[in-house]
């Protein structure tokens, strides 16, 4: 009966998304290596306008420098996303991924995606000092590489997809959960951190040093702990995204209800009338008397 609801099931997208991630671990390094630059590069920018404030015109060279790499690698992780989201799609389809496959994304899925992060990028500094809807932004991007393929070119189609097919309810869903992941892992990390400084005090060695950058008061601490966080959670959410956009898709153009046959005559059991609903197989009935 599952199949035949019409909501998204949110506990089966989550598993698929997680085992997605367990089997496409060649896209997976690949993803990794995309979007860290981009990560680091704005955690350095950030960084040093913090520490210059008022005085950041006097190094307004390096931070032109650090910016425009910064967006010279950020195009790079638009197409990270677009080669892991089409992995997890081959992969679903039963066919992993070669590395011929991984590298070629169509390009106006590529496009399409880039459209659309461009404008989330915009939305998410104009939010930003609105500390309840910028955190939100971001993941809408892992959205929009798994949108991009049916969305086509266009001003507004990129923008409209984000929320299509799979409904604002099952993408919020997974936006908070990505969310709650990025915390726990952050969490984590620093956990590690500190078993490892303290195994490291443990066995005589010189940690003196260490202690003051190790601290949740060190920004740039704080920042390699975001950043690992979120690079660490960006494929498990990608696979979960694109699990819950391709479920809605089946069901809204009936290709889970032709699987779900298929799957019942592979399988030799009885026809698909025995185990439908009574009321689907009166509307077939009286669909069958001539008028």
């Amino acid at each position: 009966m599952a199949v035949l609801g019409g909501a998204v099931d949110g506990i089966a997208c989550f598993d698929r998304g997680v085992l997605l991630v367990t089997r496409t671990p060649r896209a997976l390094a690949l993803l990794w290596l995309c979007i860290l630059p981009v990560r680091l590069l704005t955690l350095v920018l950030v960084l040093q306008v913090l520490a210059l404030r008022g005085d950041a015109r006097m190094a307004a060279g390096t931070l032109e420098t650090l910016a425009l790499l910064a967006t010279l690698a950020w195009p790079l992780s638009i197409w990270g996303r677009g080669m892991y989201v089409r992995a997890c799609r081959l992969t679903m389809a039963g066919a992993p991924p070669s590395w011929r496959a991984l590298v070629g994304v169509p390009w106006v899925h590529v496009a399409t995606q880039l459209h659309a992060a461009l404008v989330l990028e915009v939305v998410f500094w104009a939010t930003l000092p609105l500390v309840a809807v910028a955190p939100f932004v971001p993941p809408l991007t892992a959205v929009a590489a798994a949108t991009a393929p049916s969305a086509g070119l266009g001003w507004w189609k990129p923008i409209r997809g984000l929320g299509l097919p799979a409904g604002y309810g099952a993408l919020a869903l997974a936006s908070t959960a990505g969310l709650v992941g990025v915390a726990l892992v952050t969490l984590n990390l620093y956990v590690v951190a500190m078993g490892l400084l303290w195994a490291a005090s443990a066995s005589g060695m010189a940690v003196a040093s260490w202690i003051p950058l190790l601290s949740l008061t060190h920004p740039l601490f704080d920042g390699l702990l975001l950043v690992g966080g979120t690079v660490a959670m960006e494929p498990v959410f990608l696979a979960i995204v694109v699990a819950i956009v391709d479920q809605a898709h089946a069901r809204s153009t009936g290709d889970d209800l032709r699987l779900w046959f298929a799957q019942l005559r592979a399988r030799g059991e009885p026809s698909a009338a025995a185990v439908l609903p009574p009321s689907a197989v009166a509307a077939d009935a009286d669909a069958a008397v001539p008028r």
